[in-house]
């Protein structure tokens, strides 16, 4: 984008000029999210804070918490709100560690 409007010359300030955005400039959101695809439980961490070896209270509110978007197919309860083959993929995956299902 900084490459774009400088070969346009389109920057209204310096600041602009130094963060290669314009104030009319936007950003696309982005999701990161995990797939676990294997069928027993999850134990591992579910956000960055669960990773700290320490005690956070005195700077918790200065420091980020990123949480972990999952899916997990233990946890599903509902397959139909999934429109492709991966809700069946998911289906599977819950009860492979069943013999009965």
């Amino acid at each position: 984008m900084a490459k774009q409007h400088r070969m346009k010359k389109d920057f209204s300030t310096g600041e602009e000029f130094l963060s290669g955005f314009t104030q009319k400039d936007s950003l696309i959101s982005v999701i990161t999210l995990t797939i676990y695809w294997g069928a027993d439980e999850w134990t591992g961490p579910r956000r960055l804070s669960d990773m700290f070896r320490f005690d956070i209270s005195p700077v918790k509110e200065y420091v980020n918490d990123y949480i972990l978007n999952m899916i997990i197919p233990d946890t599903i309860e509902d397959f139909r709100k999934f429109k492709t083959e991966v809700g069946k993929v998911f289906q599977f995956i819950k009860a492979s560690n069943s013999k009965k299902k």
